[in-house]
């Protein structure tokens, strides 16, 4: 998945851990890495389209 977001784990690491704020271009490549939609991605509790 990180490949996919082609984001550093240690970056995701920090953006969960609320050590860091995400640029906008890093929050689109998460959710689609995720196959879900930035707005699902701060809402959470969903499950990607593809599972």
């Amino acid at each position: 998945m990180l490949v996919l977001a082609e984001v550093d784990g240690k970056t995701i690491n920090r953006i969960e851990n609320g050590m860091y704020s995400p640029r906008l271009d890093n929050v689109i490549q998460i959710a689609d890495a995720l196959d879900i939609t930035v707005k699902e991605l701060f809402d959470g509790d969903v499950a990607p389209r593809n599972a």
